[in-house]
């Protein structure tokens, strides 16, 4: 052999490993980037989860409490309804709340006293599910009875003995969750 493919092969087994060593390395970088990449992206989703139940879970605990009220409960709904407005203002991320009969109509709004009949319940499948299950319920995003506001139901039934006598809905804003 020449003396030039002798330093050939000695600067190819020179450079060889160091390389395999630079290409080891960036695999291994990565690996570890895209690591901490997924793993920051979990942490921020279990945040938002945790905002979105906490939201959620103080909408319910509303929503359970003027459910218990006395005066839903023994049929004075003008009184309840004043009892809801003053509730309704002070939730800034609820949009409106309802009642409604089992059959789906809506007998009461922020904007409507009791008395009136103000249509079905929008996303009844939600209202049929918390008539099912005796249990709070949250809806999907839909579109309100005007057509305008996006909004998100949670719906409380309210029980006297066995019996649904109302579904309590609180309507939140979507943004709410945004914040």
């Amino acid at each position: 052999m020449k003396l030039r493919s002798h330093l050939l092969l000695l600067s190819v087994a020179t450079a060889a490993p160091v390389v395999v060593l630079a290409i080891l390395v960036a695999v291994v970088m990565v690996k570890q980037e895209r690591d901490t990449v997924r793993n920051a992206a979990g942490d921020r989703v279990m945040a938002v989860m945790s905002a979105i139940d906490a939201e959620l879970g103080g909408s319910i605990a509303t929503l359970r409490a003027l459910a218990a009220s006395g005066h839903l409960e023994s049929g004075n709904l003008h009184a309840f309804h004043a009892d809801a407005r003053r509730i309704l203002s002070t939730n800034l991320d609820w949009l409106n709340f309802s009642l409604a009969r089992p059959d789906g109509n809506r007998i009461a709004d922020a904007a409507n006293p009791p008395g009136a009949n103000l249509g079905p319940v929008i996303d009844r499948e939600s209202f049929d599910q918390a008539l099912r299950s005796n249990e709070p319920v949250i809806g999907g995003v839909a579109v309100g009875p005007g057509g305008t506001n996006y909004g998100i139901p949670i719906r409380l039934p309210v029980m006297q003995g066995e019996d649904v006598k109302y579904v309590l809905t609180a309507i939140l804003k979507p943004e709410s969750f945004t914040e």
